[in-house]
């Protein structure tokens, strides 16, 4: 009869193969875990990444334009707006050319007030010019700003910006126009004073009248009476 031996090695060997399976097992696990762990790290900060809003462009208190960034993908809204509001660009003073050879019935003169992004007219903000006592007044503070002339009309522009380059003032000294200055603007409302020389002694208000032309504003004075009847 014979007789079987278990050597001592097999017992070994299947030992640390159950070690080796053991290890194999738990370092699968493991790796698992980590890459669950790390795709919620990402994923939270995908989400955290997409919650950024696009800067736009801003008005300045005084409705004159500034420049803010745009949107990457391509939003120009804020631009739309910018552009859908009229923005007064410039003012002149014309008087005729041949104006010796006027009657005083014939002569006038006109303040014209140019817009931009006023679709040819169509956008023109809404004027409102009348006489006011003693000088015309500054934006927001409504302080008098002192001015040439003896007379003065106030005139603003409601829903309206203003280029950063616009002229401060105009001293044509005219027969009728002494000065147009810029009082700046507030909530979307550009004010102009214009300063009128009248008869010396006895100033009169000098009649006007308000018209539009494209983009233009056009303001059109006629002398004072001065007692003439």
């Amino acid at each position: 009869m014979r007789t079987q031996h278990t050597l001592p090695g097999a017992t070994l060997v299947t030992v640390a193969s159950a070690g080796i399976l053991l290890g194999i097992s738990a370092c699968s696990t493991t790796t698992e875990a980590s890459s669950q762990e790390s795709g919620s790290t990402t994923a939270g900060q995908s989400t955290a990444g997409a919650s950024s809003e696009p800067a736009t462009d801003a008005a300045a208190s005084d409705g004159r334009q500034t420049t803010g960034n745009t949107s990457s993908d391509g939003d120009d809204s804020a631009a739309s707006t910018k552009e859908n509001t009229p923005t007064l660009v410039g003012y002149e003073v014309q008087a005729p050319d041949d104006a010796e050879t006027k009657s005083v019935d014939e002569y006038e003169e006109r303040v014209v007030f140019h817009f931009s992004g006023a679709n040819s007219g169509e956008n023109l903000p809404t004027p409102s010019i009348s006489y006011v006592a003693g000088y015309p007044h500054k934006s927001g503070s409504g302080n008098e700003v002192e001015m040439n002339g003896q007379l003065f009309l106030q005139a603003s522009f409601d829903g309206s910006g203003a280029a950063a380059d616009v002229p401060k003032s105009r001293q044509p000294q005219n027969p009728i126009v002494s000065e147009v200055r810029y009082l700046g603007g507030f909530e979307k409302t550009q004010n102009l004073g214009v300063g009128i020389s009248s008869c010396h002694g006895a100033p009169e208000k000098s009649p006007y009248d308000v018209a539009t032309s494209g983009d233009d504003i056009i303001l059109t004075i006629e002398p004072a009476s001065c007692g003439r009847s």
